[in-house]
């Protein structure tokens, strides 16, 4: 059975909450922008090549969804570090609130969005197909792995959602360690420059380090192991998130 205390703290989150679903809907204005555009990016094809034969010239271009997600994952990453600047948390004190109860709150309205791109954001891919489809004609359109099965949506939608999900982790996380120093503005972003330019030239053991984590998610063919690594690591990000902000002043 909960306490009183644990039902307040939920029942204040919960507040906190709606309030922000309410108060930040425009964000999702911006996700719809955000992933026109990709959609309009992604109707010259993701890919392309040609070939002559005689005096034939044939090209072909590949049709995905793939910069509607990479935009999407930007978006949620700006929003999951903006969900942690002090103009945001200020607005959770017009409640009688403590950092946990803004924190939790945050988190879900964060998850919320993750969930909400990651569905919409595979649902662009499928738009960009039917565009593709009546814009170069049926005749012109390879059928093979083309048309997504239903099934095939469904997992692709349970990838991407998983996907944005550990970005906004990612960025929640970032966000919190920019609040105790901003130094780490700078110090943050040279950090993960530094690690991919030591990781595309091979030097050292620390520049294996962020190729390793990537492939440590991308490499994992099995859905319920990789929703099984991205929801702990969710979980310890946002959870040290939460240890972290309590060194903040209120």
């Amino acid at each position: 059975m909960m306490s009183l205390t644990e039902t307040n703290l939920l029942q204040i989150a919960k507040k906190q909450y709606a309030f922000k679903l309410e108060a930040y809907m425009g964000i999702f204005f911006t996700l719809i922008v955000v992933q026109a555009l990709g959609i309009l990016f992604s109707m010259n094809g993701i890919m392309s090549s040609g070939t002559t034969t005689g005096e034939m010239f044939v090209s072909a271009k590949v049709f995905a969804g793939d910069m509607i997600i990479t935009l999407t994952m930007i978006w949620v990453l700006f929003l999951a570090l903006n969900m942690t600047i002090d103009d945001y948390r200020r607005a959770d004190f017009v409640f009688v609130t403590n950092r946990l109860s803004s924190n939790l709150s945050s988190i879900g309205f964060v998850l919320t969005a993750a969930l909400v791109g990651g569905v919409t954001a595979s649902f662009g891919g499928v738009i960009t197909r039917v565009l593709a489809y009546y814009s170069y004609g049926s005749e012109n359109i390879a059928s093979q792995h083309f048309f997504i099965l239903p099934q095939e949506l469904l997992m692709s939608i349970m990838a991407t959602t998983l996907y944005i999900i550990l970005i906004s982790a990612i960025g929640y996380f970032f966000g919190t360690l920019i609040q105790i120093y901003r130094g780490f503005i700078i110090i943050l972003p040279t950090i993960f420059i530094g690690l991919v330019i030591m990781g595309t030239r091979g030097v050292g053991n620390i520049g294996v380090l962020l190729p390793e984590a990537v492939k440590f998610f991308t490499n994992e063919s099995s859905l319920v192991l990789f929703a099984i690594k991205v929801i702990v690591t969710a979980l310890v990000l946002f959870y040290s998130s939460i240890l972290i902000s309590n060194r903040l002043e209120v």
